[in-house]
């Protein structure tokens, strides 16, 4: 009976050291986290946005995006300003309806302690809704639909100010494809990358520190 007591006490102490990891791994979720609020987040293609399809590509270098923040969050929510002309949907001059779609960035994972994460980035539109790429004025139009994928986050401590680096890289992605006989059909087999700098400006619109977690 004393030697089962014994493991006893050592099973509820191994659980309650269990448990205060679980909460301490809880509690050092990332955050993306600004020097200062409220702020506004912005995002500077690096990379071309790049949704690859059945029937071509859709490439948009010049894409910028923009959010506001009022504390360290998990989650950012950013919407994209395009550049029209510098899109091409196969090859062909392209227009983008966003029909109030927007990004939402989510840090979830540690993967490198201050440096580097993996999230998620989600295309949030309102009921029914898609961002349409609409390539030679109608000819090939691809809609995304609401859908979430990964990516990475990585802190750009070298930067002044320090700021974060974001990869997409969606694999499965959800698209339609419509405008003619040569665009047709709904598809789960594409895919979206690129890579964003996220940077912070405080309510001065001075540039600040922006970090995942930060310090």
């Amino acid at each position: 009976m004393h030697h089962a007591a014994k493991q006893l006490v050592l099973i509820v102490v191994l659980s309650v050291l269990a448990l205060a990891a679980s909460a301490s791994m809880a509690a050092a979720a990332p955050t993306f986290t600004a020097a200062s609020y409220p702020s506004t987040t912005s995002g500077v293609q690096v990379e071309p946005f790049v949704v690859t399809t059945g029937q071509g590509q859709v490439k948009c270098p010049g894409i910028t995006y923009s959010g506001e923040q009022k504390e360290a969050l998990s989650e950012i929510t950013l919407v994209a300003f395009v550049e029209f002309w510098e899109c091409s949907t196969i090859g062909l001059g392209t227009t983008i309806r966003q029909n109030g779609c927007e990004f939402i960035a989510k840090a979830t994972t540690v993967v490198a302690e201050n440096m580097l994460y993996g999230g998620t980035l989600a295309i949030a539109c309102p009921p029914g809704k898609s961002i349409e790429f609409i390539g030679g004025g109608g000819i090939c139009i691809v809609s995304l639909p609401s859908q979430s994928g990964a990516i990475e986050l990585e802190d750009q401590t070298s930067a002044s100010p320090e700021d974060v680096l974001m990869k997409v890289n969606v694999t499965n992605l959800k698209y339609t494809l419509s405008g003619s006989f040569l665009c047709k059909g709904s598809f789960e087999n594409g895919t979206l990358g690129g890579s964003v700098t996220l940077k912070s400006l405080n309510g001065a619109k001075t540039a600040q520190a922006f970090m995942v977690g930060g310090k």
